[in-house]
């Protein structure tokens, strides 16, 4: 008997796409950065400094969006207001650690 393929969650389909254009960025920042190695970053010019800084940030948007992906993914009651939670206080350190201590702890499902 086959097994019926299972239809995945479109929040996994958006993480999919956020990784890899973390990937994508963490590149561009690598290569940005090459091209001033004889320079250092301090020595870069602005835009080479700026692109390197955004480029940076946007490799780390999964890494800072992990405790949402974890409550959509258990589906929680909750994960909307856990959510919102992680992107209006997880770039504190508190408020990330409280995100994850709480998608780990409860096991609501909706």
């Amino acid at each position: 008997m086959e097994k019926l393929k299972a239809k995945e969650n479109p929040i996994c389909s958006f993480w999919k796409i956020l990784w890899a254009f973390a990937i994508a960025t963490g590149g561009m920042a690598l290569v940005v950065s090459f091209f001033s190695l004889n320079t250092g970053l301090e020595g870069m010019s602005p835009p080479f400094g700026y692109a390197t800084f955004i480029f940076g940030l946007a490799a780390l948007m999964p890494l800072y969006t992990l405790p949402a992906f974890f409550a959509h993914r258990k589906r929680m009651k909750k994960r909307k207001g856990l959510t919102a939670w992680n992107l209006l206080a997880g770039w504190t350190v508190i408020g990330y650690i409280v995100c994850i201590i709480y998608v780990r702890l409860n096991e609501e499902v909706a």
